[in-house]
């Protein structure tokens, strides 16, 4: 590409002044090639720099001009493992409700006066936006629900591994005694008159109430707990789940609730982000890098 140099008034004269100084500058930052072919001469003067022209180069060269590209990793482990590959020392981390970012080429501290001298692209990331637990979304999306017998029998059969059990200060029911609470389970009925007396006044009441017991030794269990990961492929976490129960009819049907849920979810995000910080001993940043 040939420059006119042949300027014939100020106003160019001034243009070719100002694109000299924007080839230099892209220069300096990596944009342009020995062959200097990574930028456009417009009309006015002025330079513009083509991306699809800096990716046809790179594809030309042995390898790319600089390191790019965004990672988008299904895991905590990943994420590390990714960044421990990749970080250097000005890398960062920067994360909200959702995901988790670690900027790789981001801006360098600024330490002396030259702050443009600390500008990096920006433009190599991993990406780590964490999904709710195949345990989670069954349990907390089955909370508040009511099932038969035979059903809550069933769901216990299915996720026996998900159910915590007793530990040290802790008297909640084993998978073993829900599971008989689900099949052994007979309740009846019975109706009671209970009278009442003022002798004050000489009022008389009677109330007439429904009492439901039990039969054998089955006892219902206020609460009983789960140990399930919050994200997938995330760590274990001991999440307790209040005990209901009700009749349908002749029917006894059961529940649970599962109290805190948004709580939860914001302690497993900060808890992983945490464990990323110091895995990777990168600084975290609330919200997003600069766009």
């Amino acid at each position: 590409m040939e420059i006119d140099t042949s300027v014939s008034n100020e106003s160019s004269v001034a243009a070719a002044v100002q694109a000299g100084k924007e080839i230099v500058i892209a220069s300096k930052r990596g944009l342009l090639t020995q062959q200097g072919s990574l930028y456009t001469l417009r009309d006015d003067g002025s330079i513009h720099i083509e991306s699809e022209l800096a990716n046809d180069i790179d594809k030309r060269n042995a390898r790319p001009v600089y390191l790019r590209g965004a990672a988008r990793v299904l895991d905590e482990a990943s994420l590390i493992a990714h960044a421990l590959r990749n970080k250097d020392a000005s890398s960062a981390i920067f994360y909200d409700a959702s995901r988790v970012l670690v900027v790789y080429d981001y801006n360098c501290a600024v330490t002396t006066d030259d702050r443009d001298g600390c500008a990096r692209w920006g433009k190599h990331t991993a990406e780590y936006k964490p999904s709710n637990s195949e345990e989670w979304k069954a349990w907390i999306g089955g909370s508040g629900k009511m099932l038969h017998q035979a059903e809550f029998a069933d769901l216990l059969e299915e996720r026996v591994k998900d159910i915590a059990g007793p530990r040290e200060g802790r008297d909640v029911p084993t998978a073993a005694q829900l599971m008989t609470v689900a099949l052994q389970l007979k309740v009846t009925s019975e109706d009671v008159i209970e009278s009442e007396i003022n002798r004050t006044t000489g009022e008389y009441h009677l109330v007439a109430k429904v009492e439901q017991k039990t039969t054998g030794q089955t006892r219902l269990p206020k609460e009983f707990d789960i140990e399930i990961p919050i994200h997938e492929n995330g760590p274990l976490y001991r999440i307790t789940c209040s005990f209901r129960f009700r009749k349908d009819g002749a029917k006894p049907m059961f529940g649970w609730i599962v109290r805190g849920v948004e709580r939860m979810q914001r302690e497993a995000m900060a808890q992983m982000v945490e464990r990323v910080k110091e895995a990777t001993r990168l600084p975290a940043f609330a919200g997003s890098p600069e766009s």
